[in-house]
């Protein structure tokens, strides 16, 4: 008699303790890790567990504007600004054709409004002033806008630099007339600063006309004359110091002068001091002491003459060297608008400068010279001096970024990298240089040396620039993610990519505005609605320069996949360890009733909660009688709970040719809030959707041992040749790790 045997399989079990692999969209599937993702969403490995990501929480209003669209607006993230108390603020500037307007917001929501910067005397009509018609270069790119120091023990201030045009007969720029210093203190009022722009001294120990008539005892007691600064890029305004001799009556100045007005004092030997003024479009001082002065602009000369109209020599002054200082002018038309139309800086160089200070303003970005970089002088960043700059490789490729790594200067162009360093020089002052105590400035000045880290990557998107465990981050508009692993020059790892694993995310986006911030050790990339979260603090980040197995370091670099639905665009925010704040505008447009105005509310978002904002809309917007200024508006606020997602890799269980029957699958899931969980199963044959639904509505405060279970299901699945899950959240939600009880059965026929 045949019996039937009963099916003796050993139960088998799979398990996964930890999720913690991050996102794989790069490998086949059978080389996917067991504690990989292949899709993910709004969740990351954190506090041990996979999460749901904070919310955004809409925190504020940063600034209300009425603007009329007849005129080009623009609106972008400037760098960020440190205040004496060592809190960092993000930029936000706004620029149209007539005014700049600046407002700040910290990490942790704290915000800062400065004054709008106007360019002519009345607000109403900004474009008008004694000029005519002025356009500012920020509509075609962005003012010049930084800290004003860059160590947070000092006066905290903020500069704006912007040249100014004419309008053309024709319509668009026309010539340039200026350029606008201004500066906001830590009282948050602005200052014109056109009048105290740094005046450089371009000559020491100046000698007179007749100075070598003089005996060769005489001349031992005289230095040697020599340039001791150069001539400063924002102004045409410079010094020239000289030491009366008693024989000559004239003396040269370095360099032809414009048409502008020259001052004299003469320091006498009774401590008296002479002065002289000549006047713009004149040629003759007023007569001080018996003697005026009479210059000749075209030859840089200044000759003195008695009430007879004779040359006359000034005494001399034993024990006062440099005791007759003359300042004059010499304008070059576009001389200061070379440094204007600049848009990037950043603080570098000192013995003590280090990662967050500097001593120079290293500053590039001028399209009409795109390899162009410049910088200021020691401590001072209204002093450019004429022969500070750098041409960086091929004139063809701007200059697009700067940042900080170790004790480098990173030098990005879209397709090159280049580094300095500081070369450190010995301090002086002007003092020592007047009283002879230095001869030869060049012996004591700074250098920065340059050098090329790569010939073929550079980077484009300068937003996505940020330091993390002391390496550089950015993204290219190759869509690609790149870390500055080393600077030897023989070396094919100098700059690694690290973003195989979720490049397969990246090809439908479009990454023109794409930024980046450092937050709680993750580098957060935003494109768009979308948010990519690389964990720079896993241990495979830290080995790229020594780990020979490429495919392995890869697998071990984790990504993650947010969404966000602000209702804004998002242009840019600030971060730090525990807080994380991205602002933008919310813009809707009045046509009937306004002639084209648009409203423009500023709104920032802090990423902290369990559940997302967003705005939809306005409920009122009220005008003035003059229909230009907000009396009073709210936003319609949508709150919702954060949706997320993860879906695991297609387990094979090692057995890829033999069918399995799927037992029981147990989850440890944890909440800080009521939610629930779809759970749908993953097969060969396809996605089995809503295949499970699990309330969760045990809570805790945080995802601590006490809030999270183990969530059993039947999946149900007999007879498949793999398996995985998909797992969907309402509600913020943490997953500890997944467990799979199984059986083998026979092979595939």
């Amino acid at each position: 008699m045949n019996f039937l045997k009963t099916n003796r399989q050993k139960l088998l079990s799979l398990s996964v303790p930890e999720l913690s692999g991050g996102m794989n969209t790069n490998s086949a599937l059978h080389k996917v890790g067991d504690n990989q993702l292949t899709d993910c969403r709004n969740m990351w490995w954190n506090d041990g567990a996979l999460v749901t990501r904070p919310g955004f929480y809409l925190s504020s209003f940063l600034q209300n504007t009425v603007y009329n669209t007849a005129r080009e607006y623009n609106k972008k993230s400037a760098g960020q600004i440190t205040l004496k108390d060592g809190t960092k603020y993000a930029l936000s500037v706004l620029y149209t054709s007539g005014l700049i307007s600046v407002s700040a917001v910290s990490s942790t929501g704290g915000t800062l409004n400065f004054p709008k910067v106007y360019f002519s005397d009345d607000p109403e009509q900004p474009e008008v002033d004694i000029y005519g018609n002025v356009y500012i270069s920020g509509i075609g790119g962005e003012p010049l806008v930084f800290s004003g120091k860059a160590s947070t023990s000092e006066e905290f201030k903020i500069y704006i630099i912007v040249p100014r045009y004419k309008y053309s007969s024709t319509g668009g720029i026309g010539d340039y007339i200026d350029t606008f210093v201004f500066c906001a203190t830590d009282e948050f009022t602005l200052t014109n600063l056109n009048n105290e722009i740094y005046v450089p001294t371009l000559l020491i120990n100046g000698k007179g006309n007749n100075f070598a008539t003089l005996t060769g005892t005489s001349k031992t007691e005289y230095p040697d004359a020599f340039q001791f600064e150069s001539q400063n890029m924002l102004t045409g305004k410079f010094k020239s110091y000289f030491k009366t001799d008693g024989v000559s009556s004239t003396y040269s100045l370095p360099t032809a002068l414009t048409n502008e007005i020259i001052t004299i004092k003469y320091s006498k030997a009774n401590g008296e001091i002479d002065s002289w003024t000549i006047a713009k479009d004149a040629d003759t001082s007023d007569t001080v002491g018996g003697l005026n002065c009479v210059v000749s602009r075209t030859n840089g000369t200044l000759t003195f003459y008695n009430a007879s109209g004779a040359a006359t020599p000034l005494e001399k002054v034993l024990g006062k060297p440099n005791n007759l200082e003359i300042i004059a002018y010499h304008t070059e038309a576009t001389r200061s608008e070379r440094i204007a139309k600049m848009t990037k800086s950043i603080w570098f160089g000192g013995s003590s400068g280090g990662i967050g200070g500097g001593t120079r303003l290293f500053i590039c970005g001028n399209d009409d010279e795109p390899n162009l970089i410049w910088w200021s002088d020691l401590n001072n960043p209204l002093f450019f001096p004429q022969n500070n700059y750098a041409y960086i490789g091929d004139s063809a490729q701007k200059v697009t970024a700067f940042a900080k790594q170790s004790e480098m200067l990173v030098v990005f162009k879209p397709h090159e990298t280049y580094y300095t360093t500081y070369v450190e020089g010995n301090g002086y002052a002007v003092e020592d240089v007047i009283s002879g105590k230095i001869t030869n400035v060049k012996t004591v000045s700074a250098t920065f040396p340059l050098y090329q880290i790569h010939s073929e990557i550079g980077c484009d998107l300068p937003n996505t620039l940020q330091l993390c465990s002391n390496k550089l981050l950015w993204t290219n508009s190759d869509k690609k993610v790149y870390t500055l692993a080393s600077t030897y020059s023989y070396s094919e790892k100098n700059i690694y990519t690290v973003s195989e694993m979720i490049e397969r995310k990246f090809k439908s986006l479009d990454f023109t505005a794409a930024f980046a911030l450092d937050y709680d050790h993750h580098y957060l990339l935003f494109v768009g609605t979308k948010i990519f979260v690389l964990d720079y603090a896993a241990k495979a980040f830290d080995n790229i320069t020594t780990n020979s197995d490429d495919v392995s370091l890869q697998k071990g670099i984790t990504w993650y996949e947010w969404e966000q639905n602000l209702g804004i665009d998002i242009i840019g925010g600030i971060s730090s360890t525990t807080d994380l704040v991205v602002f933008g505008d919310y813009v809707e447009e009045h046509i009937e009733a306004f002639n084209n105005h648009m409203y423009i509310l500023s709104n920032y978002f802090k990423l902290q909660g369990g559940k997302d904002y967003n705005i939809t809309g306005f409920k009122s917007v009220y005008f003035d009688t003059e229909k230009t200024i907000i009396t009073g508006c709210e936003p319609v606020v949508f709150v919702d709970d954060i949706s997320s997602m993860l879906q695991t890799k297609l387990f094979d269980f090692k057995s890829f040719e033999r069918r399995k029957n799927i037992k029981n699958v147990y989850i440890g899931v944890g909440t800080s809030n009521e939610s629930t969980l779809y759970i749908s199963f993953l097969t060969e044959r396809g996605t089995i959707n809503m295949a499970s639904e699990v309330q969760i509505t045990e809570t805790a405060s945080d995802y601590s041992p006490e809030c999270l279970k183990t969530v059993s299901i039947l999946p149900c699945q007999p007879m498949v040749l793999c398996f995985g899950l998909k797992i969907e959240s309402k509600g913020s939600i943490a997953i500890s790790g997944i467990n799979i009880n199984y059986k083998v059965l026979g092979c595939v026929k």
